[in-house]
């Protein structure tokens, strides 16, 4: 599937992955290893097409793929809480704040019990623009605190003591060092953009000082581990 993604086929890749679907089914039943790595594979790519679809404003494809990837992920809590997130992203762009909010608290409930504090983190901060666009700043704010606390916190582990890390954690790892200069560079960045938000926030909490602070610190982090 990495030539299709690399090539940005994913409507291609989708139709191969659902025939695959249908295979595996036939051949190994609905609870194989083989039929849940197919359906994670296609609940993964029905997403980043969704957010494709999103960015270009096609609201209605979008939601068409995160329906699918949520019909796909009744088994796997991780696909279900970046579905919700996307969700989320739909709702907020046809302008259904509270229902984007709903989508978000259940895919924060998800990750919370799995314990997955860099995808917790990527929740607090959806959460906390939804709720500033309902002008709900103290909240928002809270929600962009948690995020950064999360953050370092995991840095930290890390750092500290890398036999702590599950396997899941440890795969994440692995994963990371395997791709591009630029995703890691993405995962880099939440917790600049984290600091970022809090300022905002603090600005509309005409929390001054502490907005100045915040934002230093984001510049400071950014410019330290992605560059100026």
């Amino acid at each position: 599937m990495r030539e299709f993604q690399s090539e940005s086929k994913y409507v291609e890749a989708i139709g191969i992955l659902e025939n695959l679907l249908k295979i595996k089914k036939e051949n190994f039943g609905t609870n194989s290893r083989q039929f849940t790595k197919s359906c994670k594979q296609l609940c993964e790519i029905c997403n980043i097409l969704a957010v494709y679809y999103l960015k270009k404003e096609d609201v209605n494809s979008a939601l068409d793929l995160l329906k699918k990837s949520e019909e796909l992920c009744e088994s796997n809590e991780l696909g279900q809480a970046m579905t919700f997130n996307n969700m989320a992203c739909y709702y907020r762009r046809i302008g259904k704040m509270r229902t984007a909010l709903n989508f978000l608290q259940r895919a924060l409930t998800i990750e919370s019990r799995l314990q997955r504090p860099e995808t917790q983190a990527d929740t607090h901060l959806n959460i906390c623009a939804v709720l500033s666009q309902l002008n709900k700043h103290e909240l928002a704010l809270n929600h962009a605190m948690s995020a950064v606390i999360l953050l370092q916190e995991m840095m930290l582990r890390r750092r500290l003591d890398p036999t702590s890390l599950n396997e899941d954690e440890l795969e994440e790892i692995r994963d990371q060092e395997a791709g591009t200069d630029i995703q890691n560079k993405d995962k880099v960045a939440v917790l600049a953009i984290a600091y970022h938000n809090m300022g905002v926030e603090q600005e509309f909490l005409r929390s001054y000082p502490a907005a100045i602070l915040s934002y230093k610190k984001a510049v400071n982090f950014a410019e330290k581990n992605l560059g100026p």
